[in-house]
């Protein structure tokens, strides 16, 4: 997954639909990160995934009120249109319906 800085955030949501994990911690569980990285696969070519490590980048965990644990951004054309605090694993069935597929 790319891992973002405050700088490159701008122009990597700045078209179409991209997901975005802020996170305060440095690893995830082994079930969050397998499925983050299913939906990177399930979703390549229609949805940009990155992570934003919050205490390397605090500037954008302010900017986007996060403030601990894990927040899933979803952007479309620069802003933000959805959010799911309970990270990857409390998030993957909304977010799938949001995007027109299947929970």
């Amino acid at each position: 997954m790319i891992e973002l800085s405050d700088e490159l955030l701008g122009p990597f949501v700045a078209g179409g639909y991209s997901l975005v994990e802020v996170t305060f911690g440095d690893e995830r569980p082994d079930d969050a990160a397998r499925a983050a990285q299913a939906f990177a696969r399930q979703y390549a070519g229609r949805v940009k995934v990155a992570r934003v490590r919050a205490l390397r980048e605090p500037q954008v965990a302010a900017r986007h009120r996060v403030t601990q644990g894990t927040q899933l951004l979803l952007f479309l054309d620069g802003e933000v249109i959805d959010r799911v605090v309970d990270g990857w694993l409390g998030a993957l069935g909304d977010l799938h319906v949001r995007l027109g597929g299947q929970p």
